[in-house]
């Protein structure tokens, strides 16, 4: 089963990575557009200044997005799910969760899980994992101390 989630884990990794790498050149050639655009108008003996300006604000718009969407995908490619990082979040789950309020465990859910679908007409149930909540939960567990337990 850690196999299985660790190939499921990559392969949404790997999904994500992709769509990231698309929105990033979309981007990018967003970007280069206005820049295009800007460029003669500062040469112009009268330019626009409202119209500069807005350009000016796509651009500042632009590359936030692009920031953002660059910081996502590093974080995708270093939060590599691995059997290790399942079997540890597996020792600490499990000592926590009755320790946790209703809420607390909520949160720790919406952190581990992406989504569960239920099929009625199979009766499956499919999980999907959040990339990176298990290297999270590791993280935030061991800051605040918390110890492993043998399973």
């Amino acid at each position: 089963m850690i196999d299985e989630i660790v190939s499921h884990s990559r392969e949404s990794v790997e999904d994500e990575i992709r769509e990231h790498k698309k929105r990033l050149a979309l981007l990018q050639k967003e970007l280069a557009g206005y820049n295009a655009q800007l460029k003669p108008m500062l040469t112009m003996p009268h330019p626009d200044e409202t119209q500069i300006a807005g350009i000016r604000e796509k651009i500042a718009i632009t590359e936030r997005d692009i920031t953002t969407v660059a910081t996502r995908l590093d974080g995708l490619r270093s939060g590599k799910l691995t059997a290790d990082d399942i079997r540890t979040a597996c020792r600490k789950f499990d000592p926590l969760w009755d320790t946790l309020s209703n809420h607390e465990q909520w949160r720790m859910l919406s952190l581990l899980l992406e989504r569960v679908e239920f099929d009625a007409k199979t009766e499956t149930i499919n999980i999907t994992f959040a990339p990176g909540g298990i290297k999270t939960l590791n993280y935030q567990t061991a800051e605040s101390g918390l110890r492993e337990v043998s399973v």
